[in-house]
């Protein structure tokens, strides 16, 4: 039963969720800034935690908070009217216990929430916010880049979108080198979390597999991309997601062109600072500075621990260092 105040969005059109799935630092928020160029798709970052981040008044990548922020604020008196602040805490802790208690029966099968009510009540949820973001933008495709496995399991379930994946995948020397850095977030006071190498390295494995093996079962369609050859050759990458996905993209190199160009509205939860951090506007340089940065030692952890997907994904076991500029 809807609580006092919340209404069910009438979305216009079908709503298709592009979900890019895979782990974090492996260049997800580049591929949704791409993606969110195409006509008729908006890139809204990762709404996996959208809840948390709004009532944390997190900022949106536009600099204002999320309640305040025109375009969020919209979605959600769209899909829930005037939502009061308990409303809010209660979307979080449901959340959280959905997924504590059914995240490995996302990943298994499309009815895990069949007789429980909280699973239930979760989808509705997650039904209203991204219709209401599809109506508010005026778009059919929504992007989102949660990356979550789990996540992106239990958005198979929704009633009022199709979901297709876009799994991203990154020399996982790389991903670590990345993991070890000190990065200061740009929508919370305080740093990005940084994980130990071995633990980094075997999540690599496991969210690739899970997106691999789940994923593409439970999805409309798959498609893997590499993030190293979205940025050598971006045109070819979004070709194959467009042919694979259905996306409307009659031109790869007007939505390249324009990623380099800041967006009139720009809307993202989280995401990567770095990213967020360049006016909006996306400059594609590959980054190896792991191959001079990472010492050799942990190279060949990383390698042992990830070399079966490695190869599998093209990925060399044997790395000759750069040398230092």
């Amino acid at each position: 039963m809807d609580t006092p105040g919340e209404r069910e969005p009438a979305p216009v059109r079908p709503i298709t969720i592009l979900y890019i799935a895979g782990m974090a630092r492996t260049g997800s928020t580049v591929l949704g800034e791409m993606l969110g160029r195409v006509p008729d798709v908006t890139y809204v970052g990762e709404l996996s935690q959208f809840w948390r981040r709004y009532s944390s008044r997190e900022l949106c990548s536009c600099g204002r908070a999320l309640p305040e922020c025109g375009f969020w604020s919209r979605v959600v008196d769209e899909a829930f009217g005037d939502l009061p602040a308990e409303r809010v805490e209660q979307f979080i802790e449901l959340e959280r216990r959905v997924f504590r208690r059914r995240a490995l029966r996302m990943l298994w099968s499309r009815g895990w929430a069949t007789g429980c009510l909280a699973a239930e009540e979760m989808l509705q949820e997650r039904n209203r916010l991204y219709a209401a973001a599809s109506k508010v933008s005026g778009s059919s495709w929504i992007v989102d880049a949660s990356k979550s496995p789990f996540f992106g399991a239990s958005l198979a379930c929704l009633s009022a979108a199709d979901l297709d994946v876009v799994q991203i995948v990154r020399d996982p020397r790389g991903v670590i080198y990345s993991w070890r850095k000190q990065v200061q977030s740009d929508s919370e006071p305080s740093s990005l979390a940084r994980k130990y190498i071995s633990v980094a390295a075997v999540q690599w494995t496991a969210d690739n597999l899970m997106a691999q093996l789940a994923l593409r079962r439970l999805a409309s369609c798959h498609v893997l991309v590499r993030y190293e050859d979205l940025v050598a050759s971006p045109e070819m990458s979004l070709s194959r997601v467009a042919e694979a996905t259905g996306l409307p993209l009659s031109d790869p190199h007007a939505a390249v062109d324009d990623v380099a160009r800041a967006p009139k509205d720009h809307h993202r939860v989280a995401g990567n600072p770095g990213v967020r951090r360049l006016g909006n506007a996306v400059h594609l340089s590959l980054d190896e500075e792991w191959r001079s940065g990472l010492p050799l030692r942990t190279q060949r952890l990383v390698t042992a621990l990830c070399a079966l997907l490695m190869v599998a994904y093209g990925y060399p076991l044997r790395v000759l260092r750069r040398p230092r500029p």
